[in-house]
């Protein structure tokens, strides 16, 4: 895959695990739509790691690109005059518009990296939030006092009224 297609299928996931994590918040589930759920959203998680390596390798090369560039401009500088102050060159090298242009890139190449690591931290709080709530409904699920069945309590219930 290319990089742009890379891009496009890391949105695609974001927006379906966005769209998981607001309906979870958005009402009560029961237990198989909450074990669904969460399926869901580990799978598109896991699906994310699959880009850390073009992520990372991303924001690792604009850092790269933007420091030869800032070199590359230094040397020419000092060919053309050799008795510049080293301090003079980089200041100039550092005010040139492409290298902005560089800086620009490798911020946002650090943003993805980043929103990267946010999602799948993100993903992974709300299934163990998940988890608990299913852990919560089967026990319930299975405890007669949550079903209204038990004699017991109910019997202490006739007593009372």
């Amino acid at each position: 895959m290319t990089p742009e297609q890379l891009a496009q299928e890391r949105a695609s996931t974001y927006q379906k695990m966005d769209d998981i994590v607001d309906a979870y918040m958005a009402g009560r589930w029961t237990l198989e739509e909450l074990v669904t759920m969460r399926r869901k959203l580990s799978g598109w998680s896991y699906r994310l790691t699959a880009h850390y390596l073009q992520v990372w390798g991303e924001a690792g090369m604009s850092d790269a690109r933007r420091k030869f560039a800032i070199a590359r401009e230094i040397v020419a500088a000092r060919g053309a005059d050799m008795k510049a102050p080293q301090n003079k060159l980089e200041v100039n090298a550092e005010a040139l518009d492409s290298t902005f242009q560089n800086r620009k890139a490798e911020i946002w190449d650090a943003a993805a990296r980043e929103t990267l690591k946010a999602k799948i931290a993100g993903a992974k709080e709300v299934c163990g939030a998940m988890s608990q709530e299913i852990s919560n409904l089967s026990w319930e699920k299975r405890t007669h006092y949550f079903q209204g069945h038990d004699p017991a309590l109910q019997a202490d219930r006739d007593e009372g009224a």
